[in-house]
């Protein structure tokens, strides 16, 4: 009986562990890699390759590393890439992208905009957006805690461990077509994002991985600062030279980024895509500086 009890103790503290909550306006250094492979591929560990017999196969990768600023309250990203930052406000119709550059006394000026329409729109932002409640297709739980394999001191000082946690995108419940394991530092009064994992599997087939690492991460209870998203020349903003629906380095043509590009890609290979990739990958400031 007292063994039974004992176990039963265990069992309530395992239940009793609670899901994080993270500020809806944040910032962080982030280092993202979105990997798709198509056609006759082959995974060994870490590694995707096409056999030399393969009569189609095609591996494509997207990295790309930045600040990125994104806030809840006023819905609106912002992302440091090469020459300047891209601005997106979410609540548009239409909805632009904006090149920007900072000046010298830290304001904002739009160099040039395009429109993001059909697949390429961003949803609104969620507040738990690092992890997502369960229900309506989406499966939460707690695996228990493990160092980060891709940085083991990101939880903390040396030796600790993040807590680990699943969530499970799925079809009707039934068929899984994402899983995202995620690492949370709790070491400090306030939990911080570590890594995302992302492993993309439409109807029992992995044709893609995503991952993202968060450093430096910061979050603003009471919300950004309004000065982060403020643009001048915004209204009067013109396209980009040789205008937003010219051919971009044979992605497709229709203005598309090649981080647009790649996630249009995943989608035709799987239509059940979450909005934190289409967010993560909308951005390259060459398309909108040229």
């Amino acid at each position: 009986m007292k063994f039974l009890l004992v176990v039963a103790a265990l069992l309530g503290l395992a239940a009793a562990v609670t899901q994080p909550t993270f500020d809806g306006d944040w910032s962080a250094f982030t280092a993202n890699e979105l990997d798709i492979a198509q056609g006759e591929y082959q995974t060994k560990g870490n590694e995707v390759c096409c056999s030399t017999t393969a009569a189609a196969c095609k591996v494509q990768t997207v990295d790309e590393t930045g600040k990125i600023w994104q806030s809840f309250s006023k819905q609106a990203i912002r992302q440091n890439v090469p020459g300047g930052s891209i601005v997106t406000f979410l609540t548009e119709n239409p909805q632009y992208q904006y090149a920007v550059v900072e000046n010298a006394n830290g304001t904002l000026t739009c160099q040039s905009k395009c429109p993001l329409t059909g697949q390429n729109k961003l949803e609104p932002l969620q507040k738990d957006w690092f992890i997502a409640k369960a229900g309506n297709g989406t499966e939460v739980s707690y695996k228990g805690t493990a160092a980060y394999p891709g940085s083991p001191n990101a939880c903390g000082k040396a030796g600790q461990e993040c807590e680990v946690w699943e969530v499970k995108t799925t079809l009707l419940g039934i068929v899984v077509m994402e899983t995202d394991t995620l690492y949370v530092n709790v070491a400090g009064s306030q939990p911080i994002p570590v890594a995302d994992v992302g492993v993309i599997t439409p109807f029992g087939e992995h044709i893609g991985t995503e991952k993202t690492l968060y450093q430096e991460y910061q979050g603003f209870p009471n919300g950004l600062p309004a000065s982060t998203f403020e643009i001048l020349n915004k209204g009067t903003c013109p396209p980009p030279n040789g205008g937003c629906n010219r051919n971009n380095g044979g992605n497709g043509g229709n203005g598309l980024t090649r981080y647009q590009a790649m996630s249009r890609e995943a989608r035709n290979w799987r239509s059940h895509i979450t909005e934190k990739v289409k967010g993560r990958f909308a951005f390259d400031i060459q398309e909108l500086f040229n």
